[in-house]
Formats: structure tokens, sequence, C-alpha cells
């Protein structure tokens, strides 16, 4: 028999069991035992579940490693329901991006994926119960699907930006270990305190990290391979976010001006940062 019950609640007890489950179903009530364990969960009518359609559009099969591209750009979306365009990420032409128009991410796609906006949340979810799938995209919703599993979310409408004419053209670059710039950021972030920025200056052979809050300055040097001689300011807490996004031990930072955002460039892997006013 079919039957409706709060997903949340269901999967949350049935998180913290620990030995085998049954499910029994009883008048207007799903019953989960296990062990000297029972929950009773009041069900709801079948028939107010909205009907399942059989899917439209020609099914893609996503390897683990482009589900993966997909992840590695969700960070870049906005949280901000009132910008719904900006909490999903576009698929068109053979990238996927994600921006909430202060940092960017995204990736290079095989082709055949067609042109969507993608829910970033919807993606997160997926992520954390497969690595591959079929997708399959129709004019309202998405489904992606496996032998046993299948998830359906409806697409964000709406024009995304076009983002590939926010690329800009360094005129200066920092060379600098990857794992060592994340840790650095790290400890300055001490005192970011979610609004002060991160003051960048490039010093020939190192680039100095900076945060004065009224509690005190932290800084630190990271040794970098730096044309850069000025001072820039970002939010620590998005260029914590890019590195640990890249998969490269040494990481190209392209500095245009001040006003211009930062940008990254691996293999088919792009990130920008927009610069934040400093004193």
């Amino acid at each position: 028999p079919a039957t409706v019950a709060p997903g949340k609640l269901l999967a949350t007890y049935v998180d913290g069991l620990a030995g085998p489950i049954t499910l029994t179903i009883e008048d207007a009530s799903l019953i989960i035992r296990s062990g000297n364990d029972e929950l009773r969960l009041r069900t709801y009518p079948t028939e107010d579940w909205p009907a399942t359609r059989t899917e439209d559009g020609d099914p893609v099969d996503l390897s683990a490693e482009v589900l993966a591209a997909f992840g590695r750009i969700t960070f870049a979306a906005s949280r901000d329901e009132s910008r719904p365009i900006l909490t999903g990420i576009s698929v068109r032409d053979g990238w996927a991006a994600a921006t909430d128009s202060y940092r960017l991410a995204a990736h290079q796609l095989p082709d055949g994926l067609g042109t969507a906006i993608l829910p970033a949340r919807a993606i997160t979810a997926i992520l954390k119960q497969t690595k591959t799938c079929r997708l399959t995209v129709d004019d309202i919703r998405a489904t992606f699907a496996t032998d046993d599993t299948t998830w359906t979310t409806r697409l964000i409408a709406g024009e995304y930006p076009n983002w590939q004419n926010l690329k800009p053209t360094p005129t200066h670059n920092v060379v600098v270990d990857r794992t060592s710039l994340l840790h650095a950021v790290e400890r300055v972030a001490v005192l970011s305190d979610g609004n002060r920025p991160l003051r960048l200056s490039g010093e020939g052979d190192v680039i100095r990290l900076r945060i004065q809050s009224d509690d005190g300055v932290v800084e630190c040097t990271v040794p970098a391979d730096c044309d850069f001689e000025g001072h820039l300011g970002v939010n620590p807490a998005y260029l914590k976010e890019l590195l640990e996004a890249l998969t490269i031990d040494c990481v190209t930072l392209g500095i245009t001006d001040t006003n211009k955002p930062i940008i990254v460039e691996t293999d088919g892997f792009l990130t920008l940062l927009m610069p934040v006013r400093i004193s």
C-alpha cells in the first residue's frame, strides 16, 4: 500500500536508529519500529500527492566527473530567495555557472546537456546521495535518476546574466601555493567577524594578508611570485570558498585593478571574485 508521511521527521528519526527497521501502515498512521523503539506518524491522503508525470526529453548520463563539476560551483550560488534566478546553476553553451553577483564559478561541461537553470539547493542535495545519475530536462523540470531513486525539481524560470561578459583580462598575476594561501586566510579570518575585509598586498616575493577590527590587527605573509604591488580588499569567506573549490597545487590570481574581479582559470574551471572597498 502507498501512503504519504512527513519526510523530514521520518528521515531524522530513521537516521538515529541502529538496528533493522520495519514499516507498517495502520489506518492513518505510519509505524516505524526498530528494537524497542517505535514511532507513529500521522499520514496524509495519497490523492493529495501530486501526480507523477512521464519524463519528457532524452536522458543524459552524468558521470561522476560531470556531477562533481556541478558540485564545485554551487558555493557561488546565491542564498537570497528574493533573487531566485541567482539561486540557480545556469547550464548553457557547454558551461555550468553560478553567481551571487559578488563571486562567480563556472565549469565546462560535455555537449548534450542543453539549456536550463537548475536550483543549486537541489544539486547539493543530490550530490549527498549519489555520484552518478541520469538527467532529463523538459520545459519546466529536471529529473535526476539512478536505478532505484528519482529526484525531480522544478527549473528556475528567467534569463540568467550573461556572465561571460564579466571576464576581465588581467594585467598582473600572483602565483602562490593554494594550500598555504588557504591556511593563511583561515588564520587571519579570526578577526573578520563576517564584515571586515581582507587586505591583500603584493610585495614582490610575498603576498601580505591583513585584517583590522575593533579587537585588533592580524596579518601574515605567504611566499608568492607577485608582479602586483598594490592593495586589494576581498571578502575572506569568499576567498576561502574559492580556494577550497580548486584542485590544483599552485594558483594564479589574475588582477586587473581594484575595481575589477580577481580571476582564476584552470583547465575547464573559472572563478571570479569581486573586490571590496578598503580604507
